[in-house]
């Protein structure tokens, strides 16, 4: 039976394994511990329940270390409910119910820099004022932003709306915006991939909080942006029967993309969890909490947590 203190008597094979070192394993179940005693504490004592707390049945894996090991693997592996039966002498179904449970309560813990403007309930608008927003808020000074696609098993129905004509296949897509440090600022629930990556952004509640003069960066599925952030830099697009762009045209785009590739570059930092990389088999209306879930771990593990 694999427990915690077994896997954490080799680090390397633990970082492999988990994603993540140590001592942000550490951090993050320190984070997590208030919330998910919480959740328990409502659980067990919900009106409908016929026992009293501290009956039934108990957790075989006792601690909340080795209960987060459970999900850590499952993010990273993305093995079956089965296979982790297996590793952790329980049943399918067991670690089924246990994933459910630390995923509602790590997504109560996932804060990300974007949420802050969002979640001040004592301001009654937005900052408009640029200076002002910058003021409380410097690590969103500049913000690059993309939409990333992961396949999913084709669904029943609505196969029309999940078909992405870019990947060729039935998609999930999210997006994502970073800085220039490469924190992860926010993230948006999943959409089907049929959906337009400016339609994503204009549907994204993270638009409505930032100042119409904020420094975004975009692609070219992002055409149109500047007709609410002027100050937005999107690559020159050549237009169907128009005049090639020139050279200082491209020199431009090369210039935006150098800046760009960093956005990939962190979609790669969470990629490297085989959830968020292969097939997608889950139910769809998690993925995005999946995603926030790792975006908050990824900054984590690069110094970005707050």
């Amino acid at each position: 039976m694999l427990t915690f203190s077994k896997i954490s008597r080799r680090p390397r094979a633990f970082k492999r394994l988990t994603g993540v070192s140590l001592e942000d394993f550490e951090e993050i179940v320190e984070k997590v511990r208030p919330t998910w005693e919480e959740y328990e504490r409502k659980r067990l004592s919900r009106p409908n329940r016929q026992r009293a707390i501290g009956g039934g049945g108990k957790y075989r894996l006792p601690t909340l270390h080795n209960k987060l090991i459970v999900i850590f693997l499952y993010y990273r592996t993305y093995v079956t409910m089965e296979f982790l039966g297996f590793l952790f002498d329980l049943d399918r179904s067991n670690i089924c119910r246990l994933i459910q449970r630390l995923q509602a309560v790590l997504n109560k813990t996932a804060v990300l820099r974007g949420d802050r403007p969002k979640r001040d309930r004592s301001r009654k608008r937005k900052i408009n004022n640029l200076k002002d927003f910058l003021k409380e808020y410097p690590e969103m000074e500049d913000l690059i932003i993309d939409v990333t696609e992961q396949q999913i098993e084709r669904p029943k129905r609505q196969q029309k709306a999940y078909y992405s004509g870019k990947k060729k296949r039935h998609t999930l897509k999210t997006q994502i915006i970073v800085n220039e440090k490469g924190e992860i600022i926010d993230t948006t629930d999943s959409f089907p991939g049929r959906r337009h990556d400016k339609k994503i952004f204009d549907e994204s509640k993270i638009k409505k909080s930032l100042p119409g003069k904020i420094h975004i960066m975009g692609d070219l599925g992002f055409q149109g942006i500047k007709d609410d952030f002027p100050n937005a830099t999107i690559p020159h697009k050549k237009k169907r029967g128009g005049p090639e762009l020139t050279k200082e045209q491209k020199r431009q785009n090369r210039g935006i993309s150098r800046r760009r590739v960093l956005v990939d570059n962190v979609i790669g930092r969470l990629k490297i969890f085989k959830i968020l990389s292969d097939r997608y088999r889950g139910n769809r209306n998690n993925h995005g909490d999946i995603f926030r879930i790792i975006s908050h771990i990824t900054n984590i593990k690069y110094g970005f947590a707050f």
